[in-house]
């Protein structure tokens, strides 16, 4: 397995000496797609004044239609955008949030989303539900926050402190008339999608997560209903095309990301495309099983009951197990857990999620079954110092 999982992180300009296990907060950018985004840059250096005036936005036009081929949708339909909060703002200023509305959230969303409603002055109201909690159960509980003065639902396609699949359908049928932003920001390279027919007005996903593109790439899909008050973050030359062109050119950026996006894609093909979810999660089920495991050895008295078939939505490539009671309650203990994993070369950072205590483990293309003994065994002495009966 070493052999495997070294020929696979030599793809890669990552540290070999760390542990990579949460590969989808950021993304791992394979060496091959850093090289074609530099060849963009020098291209662009020889020559930006005709860059910028006569090609760029044909070269990005070419690359929006790459990734509505990837995501199976509309060319119409996809904007460029460089991530999740960036379409946020688009959405939200697309539907008209203001002082007075109302957007509903769950308990498991990512939280720059609720910020992003209260600083244009709206109240976030949230759908609270458990981690086992039923379709019908999940569905219920954004229906019951629907209101006269609800603006927007936004729903996560697979949950970040949690990572569950959500059944973005059904909440979509529960809320009526009511407009639905779905984050899918870890949805693309993951899950096999069929946009349209989940029925939602949004949906935005990032593309540097797992599928192996530059950091700041993402894509922003519009129901025909919305494209013309989807209106992008910044005006500029492009602002007056109408959707999804007047995305694609925010100004003068660096553009070298987006440029690079089909290698990113062609990497994801040509190494198994949606196989490579389906080695994660099998993976996950091993080495979740396996980490749980050696920390209730541990501490017996300590570790809660785990089932490994919990939680029963998971996502492919992200699992969540819980920790001991009382290691990680608040942001305070998450960070300090973090920076000791961190400084022993694990980068799998824990999650306090309604008071409990959760790991969120993830597995990429260049993870095997060692890696997740490793972190079990630096888990393990790190929750030692922290616990007096150990």
């Amino acid at each position: 397995m070493d052999d495997v999982r070294d020929e696979i992180l030599d793809l890669f300009d990552a540290d070999e000496t760390v542990l990579h296990l949460n590969p989808g907060a950021f993304g791992m950018v394979p060496r091959a797609v850093r090289t074609v985004q530099r060849r963009w840059a020098e291209r662009i250096e020889q020559n930006p004044l005709r860059f910028f005036r006569l090609e760029c936005q044909e070269e990005l036009a070419r690359v929006r239609l790459d990734v509505a081929r990837f995501l199976d949708a509309d060319a119409d339909s996809i904007a460029l955008v460089r991530n999740v909060s960036e379409a946020t703002g688009i959405v939200l200023d697309a539907v008209g949030v203001g002082p007075g509305d109302e957007v509903v959230v769950s308990n498991h969303g990512y939280p720059t989303i609720a910020q992003a409603a209260l600083v244009r002055g709206a109240e976030v109201v949230v759908a609270n539900f458990g981690i086992d909690a039923t379709d019908d159960e999940i569905a219920q509980a954004f229906r019951e926050q629907v209101g006269e003065r609800t603006k927007l639902v936004v729903v996560d396609q697979i949950t970040s402190p949690t990572a569950l699949v959500l059944p973005v359908a059904k909440v979509v049928q529960a809320v009526g008339d009511t407009p639905v932003f779905v984050d899918a920001a870890h949805s693309a390279g993951t899950l096999d999608l069929d946009i349209a027919a989940l029925g939602a007005a949004f949906w935005a996903t990032n593309l540097h997560k797992w599928c192996f593109t530059p950091r700041g790439t993402g894509a922003l899909w519009v129901t025909a209903d919305w494209r013309e008050r989807a209106r992008p973050a910044v005006t500029s030359w492009t602002s007056e095309k109408g959707f999804p062109a007047s995305h694609d050119f925010p100004g003068t950026i660096d553009f070298t990301g987006m440029l690079a996006i089909a290698e990113g894609l062609e990497f994801w093909r040509a190494h198994g495309g949606l196989q490579i979810a389906e080695r994660s999660r099998q993976l996950l089920s091993i080495g979740s099983e396996l980490v749980h495991r050696r920390v209730a050895m541990a501490l017996p008295d300590a570790m809660p009951d785990y089932d490994a078939s919990w939680p029963a939505r998971t996502a492919p490539t992200m699992r969540i197990i819980p920790l001991p009671d009382g290691a990680v309650s608040e942001p305070g203990d998450v960070s300090a857990l973090y920076a000791a994993l961190s400084g022993r070369g694990v980068e799998c950072p824990p999650v306090a999620f309604e008071g409990m205590g959760l790991v969120r483990l993830g597995a990429g293309l260049h993870n095997d079954e060692l890696d997740y003994d490793r972190y079990a065994e630096a888990l393990v002495a790190e929750l030692g110092r922290r616990f007096d009966d150990y």
